[in-house]
């Protein structure tokens, strides 16, 4: 790029390099709060860059050195109150400006920058308004700015006209820098004004960071000239006034990048429970994992024509379900057995299949009432049996076929015992046995076999027609004493025919019984 404009900043990142790196050898390295050698490879790219090179190769670098001066910069080094490493702190902040001014001019569409160079970068159109009353306090700070230039030209003007012994005034440099950075931050606020577009905050707060610098400078200066200032009708006055003015702007600045980058947004509160979100809400192996099933509608049962239905499949009715979380599995031995640990129950049978990760077995639906309770005690949240509704709801996941993923199904999809088949489908073998709870392919809501393997309690009592199903997804409770009438059974297990295993296929049993073929999948409130 042979632009001289742009090669004269590029020669000031250079130059400001070197300083920084010179007071970076020089400085107390263990107090630093960044590791000194990143920053110094930074900066070595940074002295080296040619005043001719590849615009491309020039701009890689300062994307790459930029981000690495920015995190310096924020790092507060100066916040200890070490003078050198506010020192250090300062030419970082000069630096980060320059750099920044490089970038922009190297850049037509910089808003395509990658987001860790650009920072935090938000819509410009909502904060119209901020931007408008930032862009009024820039003017008028800018403006008195300039009139205190114009003053000061006219003060060295009589003074140069004055003959004899003279005492030299000089215009103070810093009004320059601060007119030029002020004016810098007014027409990146005015660009995105009217464009539309969006904000960066790292832009916007490395030229605020330029203003601070120069103001501080500026009023430095202002204070040991006093004096020679107040020689002059109301100069030092005007020039007190600007500082004040600018101090107004560059505040106006922070409070803008505070709320619009900053300060949480106005809005709804996050949602705790998205749908299909898998949780476990204790970080234990005895804590099952759960997943949110979606709130949604469904026809529960099974049409007429449907192979091999029952009567007690129908009429098909339409249930309305909450959102509420399902267990990802049976619920294990390995959590059963706590379970009984902790209560001094008697650990239930496994018929030598094994416990650990394999459904627990032998399980009345009293015991998985009296895990539930034990359950919800130990984690604070209400953990029961699923409704019958909210079982099939969750196991169709949206499907309306015999099964989840169709019209058949073979032994290489659930377990059961595959030597008959279903609806033209494949046989196969026996296990004889129940497997581990996360075999074979999940549903579509994350759900393992909700086919076989072991038949699940549900809360209902049983009742040989949906008629009685409650339309809003609650459990059928038709008996004051719930211990006597049977409970519902679901989903088919490694012993049963394939017909057994469909979605709308339905058991019972009595809930003080227990059978090396039933176990239970555990739901969960979501109140909290």
């Amino acid at each position: 790029m042979s632009d001289p404009a742009f090669q004269a900043k590029v020669r000031r990142v250079a130059e400001q390099a070197t300083a920084v790196a010179d007071m970076l050898a020089n400085t107390n390295q263990p107090d630093l709060k960044i590791d000194p050698r990143v920053l110094k490879a930074a900066l070595d790219v940074a002295k080296a860059m040619p005043s001719q090179a590849d615009a491309l190769t020039i701009r890689q670098a300062l994307k790459s050195i930029h981000a690495e001066f920015y995190a310096a910069h924020s790092a507060n080094l100066g916040a200890a109150g070490d003078p050198e490493l506010l020192q250090l702190d300062q030419g970082l902040e000069i630096i980060l400006g320059r750099l920044t001014a490089v970038v922009d001019s190297s850049e037509a569409d910089w808003i395509s920058l990658a987001p860790d160079d650009l920072g935090h970068v938000i819509d410009a159109a909502p904060h119209a308004e901020e931007l408008a009353d930032l862009r009024l306090k820039l003017d008028a700070s800018i403006a008195a700015m300039e009139a205190v230039e114009v003053r000061l030209a006219k003060a060295n003007a009589q003074i140069a006209a004055l003959s004899g012994p003279q005492v030299t005034f000089s215009p103070l440099p810093p009004f320059v820098s601060v007119s030029v950075s002020t004016a810098k931050i007014k027409e990146l606020v005015e660009r995105m004004l009217l464009s539309g577009q969006r904000l960066s905050g790292n832009r916007l707060g490395a030229a605020a960071g330029e203003v601070k610098l120069a103001l501080d400078s500026f009023e430095a200066t202002v204070a040991r000239e006093r004096e020679k200032l107040e020689q002059f009708e109301g100069l030092h006055e005007a020039a007190t006034t600007a500082v004040s003015r600018s101090r107004v702007a560059s505040q106006g600045v922070d409070v803008f990048i505070q709320h619009a980058f900053i300060a949480p947004k106005p809005g709804p509160p996050p949602n705790p429970w998205p749908d299909l979100k898998v949780f476990r809400d204790i970080d234990e192996p005895w804590c099952p994992e759960m997943v949110v099933i979606p709130a949604g509608e469904f026809l529960m049962g099974s049409p007429k024509n449907e192979p091999e239905r029952d009567d007690d499949e129908g009429p098909q009715v339409r249930v309305r379900i909450g959102k509420f979380a399902l267990g990802v599995y049976a619920v294990t031995f390995e959590e059963y057995d706590a379970f009984c640990e902790d209560t001094g129950r008697e650990l239930p049978a496994d018929e030598g299949w094994g416990r650990g990760r394999r459904p627990a077995i032998n399980v009345s639906w009293l015991d998985a009432q009296a895990y539930c309770e034990w359950l919800s005690d130990k984690v604070g949240a209400e953990y029961r049996l699923p409704s019958e509704a909210e079982w099939e709801y969750a196991c169709r996941a949206g499907t309306d076929t015999p099964f989840w993923w169709g019209s058949t199904i073979s032994p290489e999809q659930a377990n059961y015992d595959g030597t008959y088949d279903y609806n033209g489908g494949v046989k196969g073998k026996w296990r004889k046995q129940t497997l581990p709870v996360d075999a074979f392919e999940v549903n579509p809501w994350g759900l393992y076999q909700v086919y076989g393997n072991v038949d699940e309690w549900c809360e209902d009592d049983w009742s040989n027609t949906h008629e009685d199903v409650p339309r809003d997804g609650a459990p059928r409770i038709l008996n004051a004493d719930r211990k006597i009438k049977n409970k519902v059974l679901r989903g088919g297990s490694w012993g049963d025919f394939p017909r057994l295993l469909r979605s709308a296929a339905r058991d019972d049993f009595s809930p003080v019984n227990r059978g090396f073929f039933i176990g239970f999948r555990v739901a969960r409130t979501l109140t909290s």
